[in-house]
C-alpha cells in the first residue's frame, strides 16, 4: 500500500500527532498534511504509526460479550449435550436454514 493511501485512511487528529512527532508542519487541511507527511516520512514509519493508532482506537471499543445482560457461557460436557438432545428430541445441536424455515 502506498504512503498516500495509508495516510488517507487515518484521522486528521492522528495525522497531526504524527506531524508533531516527525516535526512536520501540521497547518492546512488533511490533503496538505498527507502530502507533507508523504514527502518527509518513510513508508515503514507510516505503517508503524497506522498500526499503533489503529490498535489504540480498537482498545477503546466496548466488547458486547462483556455486557452485564449477556449470560455466562461455557462449554457443555458430553453428558450435558446428550441430555439436551434427548430432552428436546434433537439429532444435532447445529442449526441450518432448513431447521429455521
Amino acid at each position: 500500500m502506498t504512503k498516500k493511501r495509508i495516510l488517507s485512511r487515518m484521522l486528521k487528529s492522528d495525522l497531526e500527532e504524527i506531524a508533531r512527532i516527525e516535526k512536520v508542519s501540521k497547518l492546512g487541511n488533511k490533503e496538505e498534511l498527507i502530502k507533507r507527511l508523504g514527502k518527509k516520512v518513510r513508508l515503514a514509519r507510516i505503517r508503524h504509526y497506522y498500526s499503533a493508532f489503529s490498535l489504540k482506537r480498537r482498545e477503546g471499543k466496548a466488547n458486547i460479550l462483556e455486557h452485564e445482560l449477556v449470560p455466562p457461557h461455557r462449554i457443555m460436557s458430553e453428558e450435558e449435550v446428550m441430555e439436551l438432545k434427548k430432552k428436546y428430541g434433537l439429532k444435532s445441536l447445529r442449526t441450518t436454514t432448513k431447521d429455521i424455515g
